[in-house]
C-alpha cells in the first residue's frame, strides 16, 4: 500500500484500533484466517459499502480538468500521472506551499504564464494542468527548486551577519 489514498486507509484503520479491545480484533484477524469465515467478512464488508462516501477529488469532488487530465495520463504516461496525483494531494493537504504566495511563487518558477486563480483549489488544477504537459526531467528539476517563501531565514540571517561584519564565528565576541 502506497498511494495516498490507501495510508489514509491505514491511519484511520490505526485510529480504530486504538478504540476497539484487542480481542476484538484478534477474532477479526481469525475470521481473516478462516477461509470461510473470511468470506464472510467480504460479504460484510461489500454490504457495507453503500454507506461509504463516493470516491472523491481532493478538490471537493469536482473533476475540474486536472483531474480528468490526471486520468488521462494515467493510461499514457504513469509515472509522470503518479507524481502529480502525488504532487496534487500534498498541496491540497497543506504539505508542500501552504500559503497563497508560495503556491504564486510555485507557479511562475514552473512557467505559468498568466497569474493563478486567488482560490486555492482552483490555483492548484491550474498549476497541475501546466505541469501535466512538461516531461518528468523538467517535473523533477522544478520540484527540486525552492520557493522564497520557504528559506531558511534564520541561517540566511546568520551569513547576512557574516558578511556585513566580516566575523566566521558569530558564537565568540569579536
Amino acid at each position: 500500500m502506497t498511494a495516498p489514498s490507501e495510508r489514509s486507509l491505514l491511519r484511520d484503520i490505526a485510529k480504530l484500533l486504538a478504540k476497539h479491545p484487542r480481542e476484538e480484533w484478534e477474532r477479526l484477524i481469525a475470521a481473516l484466517n478462516d477461509d470461510g469465515r473470511r468470506q464472510q467478512v467480504i460479504e460484510a464488508i461489500k454490504a457495507l459499502l453503500t454507506a461509504a462516501p463516493p470516491t472523491r477529488a481532493p478538490d471537493g469532488g469536482r473533476r475540474e480538468g486536472a483531474g480528468l487530465r490526471l486520468e488521462e495520463l494515467g493510461r499514457t504516461e504513469p509515472e509522470k500521472a503518479e507524481l502529480l496525483k502525488s504532487l496534487r494531494l500534498k498541496l491540497h493537504e497543506r504539505h508542500v506551499l501552504p500559503t497563497a504566495q508560495s503556491l504564486r511563487e510555485f507557479a511562475a518558477i514552473a512557467g505559468l504564464k498568466q497569474t493563478v486563480s486567488s482560490r486555492r483549489e482552483q490555483a492548484i488544477n491550474e498549476i497541475i494542468n501546466h505541469l501535466s504537459g512538461l516531461s518528468v526531467p523538467e517535473l523533477n528539476q522544478i520540484l527540486r527548486q525552492r520557493v522564497r517563501g520557504d528559506r531558511d531565514l534564520g541561517a540566511e540571517y546568520e551569513r547576512w551577519v557574516e558578511l556585513i561584519l566580516g566575523r566566521k564565528d558569530l558564537g565568540r565576541p569579536g
